[in-house]
């Protein structure tokens, strides 16, 4: 019994021990899981790099982390980090991870902060290093942000009424390449690293319209035409086909205008033709025989007569009496030539031919 109590009460102390031992999980499977809080809490660097290079840590490490610590450093001096901040910063990481279930990630933080004073002289200008913990700092920072309130149902469904929201938030891929803002090397461009970003989009069924300020507009898209749109519709057909009706109405009449002058401008030809044919004709019928006032006239195409033509109806003069002379040497005049000189004055009504020359001997001519 002596000999077997020590051993059972050996194996007890061994069990409770055992029960009483905390079950440390792998570092990097601690920086993994909890890449995302680590970040936030971190007090250099840009968060979104630290997330990342977290979450991509190789799980080939060691379960205690030999080599995890110098990674670690190497994902803060990438973020933005100094060289003495990221060292810190590293073991910060490390002893959160061991100490999980048996510290509260406030002490451990606490107690790291208070040996940074060193680093912090080296890096003068970066921020001050947070001294809550990470529950506590989460909090605070939720706090600060306001209560987060889910996005506002739909007000209004009908098509006529507003739609509200415009947008829905959806998470695309991208690549995002930070910028180093404090310390020496502010300006520095980081590396960059794959990070996902969250963009306003339309939403189904409506036309939205963003101003640079990012607030928005929107309205409901209409697929259908409704009674509006038919009526719509019917007057703009109507206007198209009135106008089409309208130009060929106008060119057939320009047409039939064209063709009527066409008409007259060759009737016109035709009749300069006839009449130079007929002039021609009425040249050579005319040739050297015909008389100068006829050959006027045929010229002009007129059918008239000259000014003394009346006088070819009369009878043909008598010739010429011949004169005697007497013995007192004067000459003496027929009968019948004092016979026709009488006739002649009561043709023009008893007094001279107006038109006769009186130096002529014959008195129409």
């Amino acid at each position: 019994m002596r000999s077997t109590t020590p051993l059972a009460l050996l194996l007890a102390a061994r069990g409770t021990y055992a029960v009483e031992q905390p079950q440390h999980h792998s570092r990097p499977e601690c920086v993994q899981a909890r890449s995302a809080e680590l970040a936030d809490a971190a007090a250099c660097g840009d968060r979104g790099s630290l997330n990342y290079c977290f979450s991509s840590l190789s799980q080939t490490l060691t379960p205690r982390g030999v080599a995890l610590v110098p990674a670690v450093e190497r994902c803060f001096v990438a973020a933005g980090c100094t060289g003495a901040e990221a060292a810190i910063e590293a073991q910060w990481v490390v002893r959160v991870c061991d100490d999980s279930d048996k510290t509260s990630p406030s002490q451990v933080e606490a107690d790291l902060r208070r040996r940074r004073s060193a680093a912090r002289a080296a890096a003068a200008g970066m921020p001050v290093l947070r001294e809550a913990g990470l529950p506590t700092l989460l909090a605070a920072r939720q706090a600060a942000a306001g209560p987060t309130t889910a996005a506002p149902a739909i007000a209004n469904n009908s098509p006529t009424g507003s739609p509200s929201p415009c947008s829905t938030e959806t998470v695309i891929d991208t690549t995002s390449c930070p910028v180093q803002s404090t310390g020496d090397g502010a300006g520095k461009k980081l590396a960059c690293f794959p990070a996902k970003a969250t963009m306003q989009v339309c939403r189904e069924g409506l036309i939205c319209q963003f101003d640079k300020a990012g607030a928005g507009s929107c309205m409901y898209k209409q697929t259908s035409l409704g009674l509006a749109g038919i009526i719509i519709a019917i007057i703009f057909a109507v206007a198209v086909a009135a106008s089409v009706f309208g130009v060929c109405f106008l060119c057939c009449k320009e047409r039939r205008v064209q063709k009527r002058l066409e008409r007259a401008a060759d009737e016109a030809r035709i009749v300069k033709e006839a009449k130079t044919s007929a002039m021609v004709a009425r040249k050579k019928s005319f040739g050297a025989g015909g008389s100068a006032e006829a050959a006027a006239a045929a010229e002009d195409g007129l059918d008239r007569q000259p000014l003394m033509a009346a006088a070819s109806d009369l009878p043909p003069l008598p010739p010429m009496p011949q004169q005697y002379t007497d013995d007192a040497g004067y000459q003496s005049q027929s009968r019948s030539q004092k016979q026709q000189q009488y006739a002649q004055q009561q043709d023009f009504g008893g007094s001279e031919n107006p038109f006769a020359d009186s130096r002529d001997a014959h008195p129409l001519r």
